[in-house]
């Protein structure tokens, strides 16, 4: 479903954009300002837990070390190598980092995604855009890449042109409508093995469609609550996992970790869902919400130095 909020956000940026056009600029700015600042400090987070389970002391050739770092700051897009020959890196992290990549090629395919609208790119937009999909392809066919994920993205910009009409957001808005929503989303979770089954899929899809279009499951997403959680959501997924993962391996202890009762292990979480709650509120307020803050002054200046960089030319 995070795929799908990806599609419809930005789909539906692209339908209210037939009449005035993309500033495309503005909008790959906006990612990375919203996207990088918080992966950075995770980063650092990350770097300092290797460098304490590894003693300090570098065990493997400088040159795998620095590649393997510049895969990890690089979100992962190729993979998610073990640094430092800490075996299982990536569960610090509780393996999180894996969407990235494909929110990025999301991005990165908009431009294509544009023209059935007769929206017209830049050329170099448009270009990176066609490298993208023909990589993307050619992974898909010869190395058997997982291009699955996709279809997520898919059910978002459906769900974007669903929004459109008034009678379906009529009928999202009504009891009924949150009563289906429940029941997809409880038999996606119940009757399926995992959310990459077509059926699990589908159903999420109707569910998450019913909510963009004013489903409000009984008003509980209209709550401040809800809202507020859904504002650093980005946060509360990057860094749970290395709050566990310290937790579990530093302060209790690996070994009397594993000697917990499924009682005790899940009332440590529970004891730490607070704490997680106070750091990814702090987070978001002094890492998200600035970049974000900057994303103008910062298209401003990209749009003027692309001005002075035709007129030199």
């Amino acid at each position: 479903m995070f795929f799908m909020i990806t599609g419809f956000l930005f789909y539906a940026k692209l339908l209210a954009a037939r009449s005035r056009g993309v500033d495309w600029g503005k909008l790959y700015i906006s990612r990375i300002f919203r996207l990088t600042p918080l992966y950075l400090f995770a980063m650092v987070l990350l770097f300092i837990t290797v460098a304490c389970l590894s003693g300090f002391r570098i065990q493997e050739t400088l040159p795998k070390l620095l590649t393997h770092t510049a895969q990890w700051l690089m979100f992962t897009a190729v993979e998610a190598p073990d640094l430092n020959g800490i075996k299982n890196t990536t569960h610090i992290m509780a393996g999180v980092t894996w969407s990235l990549p494909y929110e990025w090629l999301f991005y990165l395919l908009l431009p294509l995604l544009a023209l059935p609208l007769r929206i017209t790119p830049p050329w170099p937009y448009l270009l990176a855009s066609a490298v993208v999909f023909v990589s993307v392809l050619t992974a898909a066919i010869i190395l058997r890449a997982p291009v699955h994920h996709f279809f997520a993205f898919l059910a978002g910009m459906i769900a974007a042109v669903l929004v459109l009409s008034p009678a379906f957001c009529r009928f999202c808005q009504s009891r009924l409508a949150s009563i289906f929503t429940l029941a997809c989303i409880a038999t996606a979770c119940l009757a399926f093995p995992s959310a990459h089954e077509i059926g699990s899929l589908l159903l999420l899809s109707i569910a998450f469609a019913m909510i963009a279009g004013g489903t409000s499951i009984f008003g509980i997403l209209h709550t401040a609550v809800s809202r507020t959680f859904g504002e650093f959501a980005y946060s509360i997924y990057l860094l749970h996992g290395l709050l566990l993962f310290v937790t579990f391996h530093f302060v209790i202890g690996r070994e009397r970790a594993m000697t917990f009762s499924p009682f005790l292990h899940w009332s440590v979480i529970l004891l730490l869902t607070p704490l997680l709650v106070c750091i990814c509120f702090m987070t978001f307020k002094l890492i998200e919400q600035p970049g974000m803050r900057h994303v103008n002054a910062a298209a401003a200046y990209f749009r003027r130095a692309s001005s002075q960089a035709k007129s030199s030319a």
